[in-house]
């Protein structure tokens, strides 16, 4: 052949009756000293390329394959997607394809890649598509006995390359292509963008290659978590299997299932771990009237709950309170209901349903319904809704419950296992934790939680509560050995179900037993005592033997931690929490997270105002006392709170006001569900109260609370004024100081650090409060970027894209796509966006406003440190000089950052605080912080940092699984009618 090239296609072979792989491929691997590929997507060519061909190769050779993945995002060199982030993406793909594809492969193909990867034979890069498009190119280079020699062409190394398509082959050995494809291949393969293959995929491939399938009743007589993960898209962390096992052992193990309160900090994947934890309830209860799993989730995610289930494998329906009827996650709905009899059963094994209903009256016949029937396992997130109407002066007085609050109560007792999510159990004083731990007692009916009806936890509250809040008084105070048992036995602690025996922190409760002959779990005291005093009533034996274990249990517990009562209490063993700090000391690789670090900005100096806004501000505090005492501290503070996010959103709202009171809703979004969270109102002030939201004014919309119809001439003139002001500037970017940096930020980095890379580069996100000032800012945004798109995420269907300033609508799961696919990278939210998304491919985040509630920070924050992400973060938090915001963060700061430190994160409840500073209450806004109580949760995370430290979670990674297929058809199969008929009319 001229110039030594070689030609080959698949119908030349044909024609002669051969094979293009056999005759090509093979011969040309057969003692071959090393091979580099470059293929097209990863799944199919790292599968495709372990062919039977790679036999050929030496004992020794070395195969390189760079391939792609379907991920748009444009790397840089400082600012690119994390790497860890990219394996959760190829992970999703590498799902995608075992689900879509894998019954076409050879899974002997699967055993030889994972042996030559881990051989160290293979190696695998892979690129996104965002750097170089699609490697459609296919090229190889091979080296034999010191020569070397190439090929390009149209050619997969598959069956359907080599066989069943037409396919040409070029082949030489001449130097100039030889040199071409070894400068093309090793150019890719250095690309700072090329990811190695992740280790979990590699270990999958031997996983899948020598799986067993089993039967749902096969997995029911030795059941194991890990068999029943197949297909998942996301694969849990380590501290994330760690918490569902240990509801998986409980439920299976206890009569009262698995009963805790997960109080991990945001951004630690409680939905993950819940949702994980209610597919194996589910799978358990397979069978009966009990086998209902419900989870009771804010409405704002709803969807978002039903999305990540599906990722996890689990099927599942939300009732739709305006269609009146359960929606299927394929988009189906169950027959609709008529409001009489009982409505519809969930035509999934798994329900959701919103904290509306839950908190709705007790007319309400939907919510009755739920609470006539029995479940495996209830969950419920943002769980610290639920509460007791209490006041500070008298937080242990029996107070009223809220709808919610008594909805949990009713329905811990009709279910198995119950979990609650929420990142702040206590809000004010620390008798919220026992309010909780009362629910999962389901108020006594379950004593492994709280104790019997004789149980000091329970009959003596404050002194519970006292105890948990400053235990090192308390164990100095209970020198008396009969006190000690007292407060132990009552609910006697039992050992953590665990592989390899208790764990060292319950090896004490293990002595205990020991010495009592106990070989049964005990939620209850010994001998089911009711007297206060059950130590008189053991044999002298046994309390000459116990003194010296109840003695270390309660001992000093800076002297002796480990296996202190301290951490036996119920406190600690039923709230599960583990600090972020803890899980990255234990790294990654051993089940925890890789650090994050935060970079904050925008703290040390506010920005300055123009001077018409800072008139405009006067003219809002003016028109806040113009009410005197009447009026509500929301309706008092409107226009403050709004002006201080943007000009737009104050001139909206007082033209609103103007209106005739045109209604304006707290956050420019769509409300969440009834709160209920507001002192218990006087019996006198319900009627005034309701007669007040009826109201209406001459135009038909609804009066704010608090607030009369009409505006006095004062007001009306003060509100005038107050537009004339801000009208002077709006609507020109370079006069805004708040977008002028903003834009300074995303094109050229802080102006106030040196070398500062341009926030763009990274992707970022933009947040505020309200809806008026984020479309505002976007349009503002889009217009002077012409090139970039820009993503406005928010609720009420009110979601676009912007190209160049025009926008158009879309939906929110359009967005997320595009955002984790790298075509926006800079995205626009309200509080919409705060919960629930996974944004970690967006490196930087910038918070026009400061909202009010300051755990709406965290949860902003949340969003983009996670796991994946980039080794740091950058935060702008943006303020005027003079506003409320700024006067919380001078006067308080210090104070706020403590009590984060304490909680874990700021309590909702402190939004009353800004109220107070803005309506020049600075006293009252002292005293409800000095006034909150300390509960230190560090003996609940050192209990739990320490035990998943120690305590590693084996699951399955090989051999038996259960099926996705199987566990789908499982938990498609709905719940039963209450009357025992089946329901098996699904979703249509």
């Amino acid at each position: 052949m001229d110039r030594g090239y070689a030609f080959h296609s698949s119908r030349l072979c044909e024609a002669r009756g051969s094979d293009l792989g056999r005759d090509f491929l093979r011969e040309t691997l057969r003692g071959a000293d090393s091979y580099d590929r470059i293929a097209g997507y990863f799944c199919s060519s790292i599968v495709d390329v372990a062919g039977a061909e790679l036999d050929e190769l030496a004992s020794k050779g070395k195969v390189r394959v760079v391939c792609n993945a379907r991920l748009d995002f444009v790397e840089s060199e400082s600012h690119g997607v994390g790497s860890s982030a990219m394996d959760e993406f190829l992970w999703a793909e590498w799902t995608a394809f075992k689900r879509d594809r894998m019954r076409e492969v050879d899974v002997s193909r699967l055993t030889r890649l994972h042996k030559m990867i881990k051989a160290g034979r293979m190696e695998v890069r892979i690129l996104p598509d965002g750097r170089l498009g699609l490697l459609h190119g296919k090229a190889g280079l091979v080296t034999k006995g010191g020569k070397a020699s190439a090929f390009l062409g149209s050619a997969n190394e598959s069956l359907g390359g080599w066989r069943r398509n037409y396919e040409l082959v070029a082949e030489s050995s001449e130097a100039g292509m030889v040199d071409f494809v070894r400068g093309e291949f090793e150019a890719l393969w250095e690309m700072a963008a090329a990811t190695p293959l992740p280790k979990r995929i590699v270990d999958d491939c031997l996983r899948v290659a020598c799986r067993e399938e089993i039967s749902p009743d096969e997995w029911k007589q030795d059941p194991d978590p890990g068999q029943a993960l197949d297909g998942m898209e996301k694969m849990p962390r380590g501290y994330q299997k760690w918490f569902v096992d240990m509801v998986f052992r409980d439920h299976k193990a206890y009569p009262w299932g698995a009963r805790y309160v997960l109080s991990d900090p945001v951004g630690l994947g409680k939905t993950m771990q819940l949702g994980l934890s209610m597919k194996l309830c589910a799978l358990m209860g397979l069978e009966g009237p009990q086998a209902s799993v419900l989870a009771v989730v804010p409405k704002t995610l709803m969807a978002q709950w039903q999305s990540e289930l599906s990722e996890m494998g689990v099927p599942s329906a939300f009732w739709h309170s305006t269609e009146r009827r359960w929606r299927c996650e394929d988009g189906g709905f169950s027959r609709r209901w008529n409001g009489r009899g009982e409505p519809p059963p969930c035509p999934r094994r798994v329900g959701l349903v919103s904290m509306g209903i839950a908190s709705a009256g007790e007319d309400n016949a939907f919510r009755n319904a739920l609470l006539r029937r029995r479940y495996e396992c209830v969950v419920v997130d943002e769980a610290h809704r639920a509460r007791k109407y209490r006041t500070m002066q008298s937080p242990y007085a029996s107070g009223r419950d809220n709808n919610l609050f008594d909805f949990m109560l009713k329905i811990s007792a009709l279910t198995r296992s119950m979990l609650l999510g929420t990142a702040t159990p206590v809000q004010l004083h620390p008798v919220e934790a026992w309010d909780l731990l009362n629910v999962l007692s389901a108020d006594g009916a379950f004593p492994a939680i709280l104790g019997s009806d004789a149980s000091r936890w329970r009959v003596r509250m404050q002194d519970a509560v006292e105890f948990a809040s400053d235990p090192d008084s308390s164990v100095r105070r209970l020198s008396d050995v009969r006190d000690r048992w007292a407060w132990f036995n009552d609910p006697l602690p039992f050992p953590r179900l665990r592989e390899g025996g208790p764990h060292l922190l319950d090896k004490p409760v293990e002595r205990v037993r020991e010495i009592l002959g106990l070989d049964e779990p005990r939620g209850r005291p010994v001998g089911d005592l009711a007297e206060a005093d059950g130590w008189q009533l053991l044999s002298e034996e046994a309390r000459a033997r116990l003194s010296s274990p109840l003695e270390d249990l309660w001992g000093n517990p800076a002297r002796k931690p480990e296996g202190s009562a301290l951490i036996h209490t119920p406190f600690v063993r039923r709230f599960v929490r583990r600090s972020r700090d803890a899980l990255e000391r234990l790294g990654k690789a051993a089940g925890g997270l890789d650090r994050i670090e935060v970079d904050l900005r925008g703290e040390s100096a506010a920005l300055q105002a123009p001077p018409e806004m800072e008139e405009a501000f006067g003219k809002a505090d003016e028109f806040a006392k113009s009410f005197g005492v009447s009026g509500s501290g929301f309706v008092k503070t409107l226009l403050k709170r709004r002006l201080g996010s943007s000009r737009r959103a104050g001139i909206m709202t007082a033209e609103a006001i103007l209106d005739s009171w045109t209604e304006v809703a707290e956050d420019d979004e769509e409300e969440d569900e009834p709160q209920e969270f507001d002192e218990q109102p006087k019996p006198r002030e319900k009627k005034a109260k309701k007669a007040r939201h009826n109201l209406k004014t001459p135009k038909g919309p609804k009066a704010p609370k608090g607030a009369s119809r009409e505006l006095t001439a004062g007001q009306r003139e003060i509100l005038t004024e107050f537009l004339a002001l801000i009208y002077l500037s709006d609507g020109q970017p370079q006069s805004d100081p708040k977008f002028s940096l903003l834009k300074r930020l995303l094109t050229a980095g802080d102006p106030d650090v040196p070398g500062d890379a341009p926030w763009l580069d990274g992707g970022c996100i933009v947040f505020s409060q309200y809806y008026a000032t984020a479309e505002h800012f976007a349009r503002m945004a889009s217009a002077d970027m012409p090139g970039e798109t820009v993503g406005l995420y928010a609720g009420s269907d009110r979601s676009m894209l912007l190209r160049g300033g025009v926008s158009e609508r879309t939906d929110r799961e359009t967005i997320k796509r595009m955002v984790w696919e790298g075509k926006i990278r800079l995205l626009f939210g309200t509080d919409a966006a705060s919960e629930g998304l996974n944004l970690q491919v967006l490196a930087s985040l910038v918070n026009l406003d400061l909202p009010w509630n300051p755990t709406r920070l965290e949860q902003r924050k949340g969003r983009i440190q996670r796991e994946g992400q980039r080794p740091t973060i950058r935060v702008y938090n943006m303020r005027y000089a003079g506003s409320v915001e700024d006067i919380v963060h001078e006067r308080l700061g210090e104070r706020l950052r403590h009590i984060a430190e304490t909680f874990g994160q700021i309590p909702d409840c402190l939004e009353q605080a800004w109220i107070f500073m803005a309506q020049d209450r600075a006293e009252e806004a002292e005293n409800l912080i000095q006034g909150i109580k300390r509960i230190p949760m560090h003996h609940v995370k050192r209990y739990y940092d320490e035990d998943m430290a120690r305590d590693e979670v084996s699951w399955d990674e090989e051999g038996k699984v259960l099926s996705a297929v199987e566990v789908g058809k499982m938990l498609r199969v709905g719940w039963v009618e209450i009357d025992g008929m089946a329901d098996v009319a699904g979703c249509s």
